[in-house]
């Protein structure tokens, strides 16, 4: 390691953006293609032609034509999943009622059932900015609902996620204005390095509802009229909001490993600080954020030539661009070759602003690029900003898609707030480990079929589940080696997912058979009324064979329940007799296939059935006797 810093992992990601950008993968297609998600302000926010007037200063009406806003209704909300009233429901803020279902889909990204998260030390940071819902519900006081402050408060945000999941860690929401996710990150980053909790959620959220906003911004030259972000381009003329909900499920490099949890980057270093006293509050600083970023690395002890791709902040407005491009520069490319320049993009003008939620969307772009390796294209850019030598500063903005130029994969993510709170985080591909990371199945693609298990609250949900799981199997099994696909979607399926009452499995060998099966065998769902109860029997001498236990043997449950198998035995037995002559293979063959009447044996075979009953226990089957 280069530094004594305690790196992070991010172990799950889920996230809403504009475009049909509803995950990671779908974000990357976006940026990756090199597409904008703008459309004109929609209808169902607010009639722009009430509110439009070409005169941005004009009061009460804003200049701004479109932005990036989310495909799906959103007002629509699972509300019977998380046990809410329609009453209660319908008074939420829709960010927050949102922001809990992407909290669900971030833990199963990570493959952490509800019952396992439930009760742990679990940290929650949440980022909040405007709250239009809010303010349209204190329009009149007279029609306030009952429910308005739980489902409203700026505190919910995080300590509504809180208290559904049963989290008991720090719960706090945060805003720093635009910096406000990258802030919740370095806090939970704090958090799980002062071990005050095991696992970190970070969640932003942003919606945009009515035109009070963009009236006060299109007024202090915030936004652009076209409602476009042109990021480090010469027609920047202020930036395009845009709607986004994402969370991050963190922890610590070294638990997540030992653990078997999905690594998607690796947090190395993150830092804050603030401008101080500039000419006006929302004016940037190059000095400090030039500072802050050479803080992070010298915190970090890396070395700055060695990061390929910065993801600025980008907004695209005339006075924060150069500035930011400047402190790139100054912080990261002063011993940079000049044929290897710094290469810089911005989500924003993909997505838009997001806002709250901007630094979580900067985040997830760059893991998504980090484990494809490539870089995606900046949309909107035709020739840099007058102010901003890219020459000079060895900086290029990339026109299209461009492999990551170096193996050792490192990026640098800006984030600062429109009041002067900085932000700064460093992350890398999780290749620096420098050795494959521990599989938390079997390596094994010899079992001939498997089961493949669903579960959800619902008889549509699970209908759903198994319609859209054939249509991710569909996109997915030509990219993939099938026997490695089939063992760990069973894996996670079976043992990294929550479970409810309305259950179905498909037992196939293929791919293919595996889509045939959830496209044509709804009769398959199942509904528990209780906990099962099994019984297992494990028999005397005469059921077993020679060799019988190398398969079980590399399963990870049973190497986990190995030291207990063995705790209580008679004094002067040892099963290494049994163990070694029948259990596993000898290099030279034995006559006859049974196992020989004898202690040690027998031992064996009392051990053997210990081990599996633990293994099949760990694994969430309820057991009633054995």
């Amino acid at each position: 390691m280069e530094t004594e810093t305690l790196p992070i992992a991010i172990i799950g990601m889920a996230c809403q953006f504009a475009g049909g950008a509803s995950s990671p993968e779908k974000l990357w297609q976006l940026c990756a293609g090199g597409n904008s998600a703008w459309t004109p302000i929609p209808r169902s926010r607010f009639d722009l032609e009430a509110f439009y007037h070409p005169d941005g200063q004009r009061q009460g009406a804003t200049n701004v034509k479109g932005g990036h806003f989310l495909e799906e209704d959103i007002a629509l909300f699972d509300a019977a999943f998380f046990n809410f009233s329609s009453e209660v429901a319908s008074t939420m803020d829709p960010q927050f009622r949102l922001q809990l279902e992407t909290v669900y889909e971030a833990l199963e990204s990570a493959g952490i059932p509800l019952e396992n998260i439930a009760g742990s030390r679990t940290s929650v940071y949440a980022g909040a900015f405007f709250h239009d819902y809010h303010d349209s519900l204190m329009r009149d006081p007279a029609t306030m609902p009952r429910y308005f402050m739980t489902g409203n408060g700026a505190a919910m945000a995080a300590n509504r996620i809180s208290h559904f999941y049963d989290l008991r860690g720090p719960s706090m929401t945060v805003d720093t204005g635009c910096s406000t996710t990258l802030t919740t990150l370095h806090l939970a980053c704090q958090s799980l390095r002062a071990r005050e909790s095991d696992v970190s959620i970070v969640a932003g959220s942003n919606i945009l509802l009515n035109p009070d906003m963009f009236e006060s911004m299109a007024g202090l030259g915030f936004l652009s009229a076209p409602g476009r972000s042109y990021a480090f381009d010469h027609r920047a003329s202020g930036y395009g909001r845009g709607e986004g909900i994402a969370t991050l499920i963190l922890k610590p490099l070294q638990d997540a490993l030992r653990d078997g949890d999905p690594v998607r980057a690796v947090i190395r270093e993150t830092a804050l600080n603030q401008d101080g006293r500039t000419p006006t509050l929302t004016l940037p600083s190059q000095k400090a954020q030039q500072e802050l970023i050479e803080e992070c690395y010298a915190r970090a002890g890396l070395d700055p030539r060695h990061t390929t791709y910065a993801e600025a902040h980008g907004t695209g407005t005339q006075a924060g661009d150069p500035v930011e491009a400047a402190a790139l520069s100054a912080a990261l490319n002063a011993n940079r070759p000049s044929h290897e320049p710094l290469i810089v993009g911005s989500v924003k003008a993909n997505i838009g602003h997001t806002e709250a939620t901007s630094g979580l969307a900067s985040i997830i772009k760059v893991t998504m690029a980090l484990e494809h390796g490539f870089i995606p294209p900046s949309v909107n850019f035709e020739k840099p900003n007058k102010q901003i030598n890219l020459e000079e500063w060895k900086i290029k903005v990339p026109t299209s898609l461009t492999p990551w130029p170096l193996h050792h994969r490192r990026a640098s993510v800006n984030n600062f707030g429109y009041g002067g709170t900085n932000a700064h985080v460093i992350l890398e591909s999780p290749e620096v480990l420098g050795e494959p990371l521990p599989a938390a199945v079997s390596q094994s693609s010899e079992i001939p079929s498997r089961v493949f298990v669903l579960s959800a609250k619902e008889e549509g949900s699970a209908r759903r589940m198994a319609s859209r799981l054939a249509e991710y199997l569909r996109g997915v099994k030509k990219k993939n080696n099938e026997g490695s696909l089939l063992r760990d979607l069973a894996f996670t399926l079976g043992q990294r997912r929550s479970v409810f009452p309305f259950t179905a499995a498909y037992q196939a060998s293929s791919t293919t058979e595996l889509i045939e099966r959830l496209e044509q065998d709804p009769a398959a769902l199942q509904h528990a009324t209780g906990p099962p109860r099994l019984g297992f029997v494990f028999t005397g001498q005469g059921a077993q064979w020679y060799a019988m236990g190398p398969a079980a043997q590399a399963q990870t449950h049973w190497k986990e329940v190995a030291p207990q198998a063995y705790g209580k035995v008679p004094e002067g037995i040892s099963p290494e007799e049994g163990l070694q002559r029948h259990w596993f293979p000898e290099t030279a063959p034995i006559r006859g296939r049974y196992m020989v009447h004898k202690p040690p044996v027998l031992l064996h075979m009392f051990g053997g059935g210990t081990k599996m009953s633990a293994t099949l226990k760990r694994t969430g089957y309820s057991i009633l006797d054995r």
